[in-house]
């Protein structure tokens, strides 16, 4: 049966913890398409992202592990010109970036300094995402019973780890997504997420590639009521 409801599990609850750096801006002037073509492939960024996007410093890349997660910037350098708190979405990896630092789209630079160039000191922390529906699973496009690289998509929290089907998915580096070490049936995918506040939901859902939206890429929304306990409560 096609499964309805609201994610409200996968949240924050731990006090923020700001990191300081250098703030440095990249691409157009409109953003680009770093929000789906940065290292993090995300097939379904957040609709902030095209413009407001940031990419990670290596140090706190974490095998791409914050991808997808939200980020609010400030800028703490006499150099810049305003000092707006801005919400932005981690989509790309930042190699030559020292510990702290945020790479990010103009528009966003922009916003958090009032600069267009330069290298200002920044703070900044995770928060929630402004998302709205259901967590997104996604399978990457060329997934089969033989082969599965699953994806989630608009996460309050972010996700720190996938097991899939019983067994622990771990990350691919190359790009944002977790490896099936125990493929099957695509259509009765058993998956459990852990959010970096230490929150679990587990489901078991339908997953189909090359049949969809996002260059070929399935994404399959389920919505979940969380009871506190870890478990679904959609029947």
């Amino acid at each position: 049966m096609q499964r309805t409801a609201t994610l409200l599990g996968l949240v924050a609850v731990a006090a923020a913890e700001f990191f300081t750096g250098e703030g440095t801006t990249y691409g157009p002037p409109d953003g680009g398409d770093s929000a789906f073509t940065g290292n993090c492939a995300l097939m379904a960024p957040l609709d902030i992202a095209p413009k407001f996007h940031a990419a990670m410093n290596n140090f706190q890349w974490n095998t791409g592990g914050h991808c997808g997660r939200c980020v609010e910037v400030q800028c703490m350098d006499p150099k810049c010109t305003r000092n707006d708190v801005v919400l932005g979405q981690i989509t790309d990896r930042c190699p030559e970036c020292a510990h702290g630092d945020l790479d990010m789209s103009l528009p966003m630079f922009n916003k958090v300094t009032g600069l267009y160039t330069d290298r200002p000191k920044i703070k900044w922390q995770f928060v929630d995402c402004p998302v709205a529906g259901g967590l997104k699973v996604c399978a990457k496009a060329g997934s089969s019973e033989f082969w599965l690289y699953v994806q989630p998509n608009n996460a309050v929290n972010g996700v720190l780890k996938m097991t899939i089907n019983g067994k622990e998915a771990p990350p691919f580096d190359a790009s944002w997504y977790f490896k099936s070490q125990a493929n099957g049936d695509l259509s009765t995918t058993a998956i459990t997420m852990t959010s970096f506040s230490g929150e679990t939901i587990s489901t078991t859902v339908s997953l189909e590639a090359d049949n969809g939206t996002y260059n070929g890429t399935d994404v399959i929304t389920y919505d979940w009521t969380f009871d506190g306990t870890g478990h679904d409560t959609d029947d």
